[in-house]
């Protein structure tokens, strides 16, 4: 197992901390499903990204982005080409 600055990698995966993954276990399907496509995305992705990804619908996605980022496991970002759209990543936890 490598660590990489704060990252800890895991055949391309981010750790939660145990206490997100306490808080994470106690989401709902919709919200681990998202966590689960951000987990594995080698790139920050859209709402409309993950919407398409997982086959949420539009709304039941941005909830569930919410949620997983009251739990500080996902990030958003400004895009850079266009700053009003926002792209999101999962949060970098600090090595054990």
């Amino acid at each position: 197992m490598a660590a990489h600055n704060e990252r800890v990698v895991r055949e391309g995966t981010v750790d939660p901390t145990p206490e997100q993954l306490e808080r994470l276990l106690d989401m709902p399907p919709s919200a681990k499903l998202v966590y689960y496509v951000l987990d594995r995305a080698e790139d920050p992705l859209s709402s409309n990204e993950i919407a398409g990804r997982t086959l949420l619908s539009k709304r039941t996605a941005r909830y569930a982005l919410n949620e997983l980022q009251e739990i500080d496991v996902v990030r958003e970002r400004p895009e850079i080409m266009d700053a009003r759209k926002r792209r999101y990543e999962l949060t970098v936890s600090e090595p054990q």
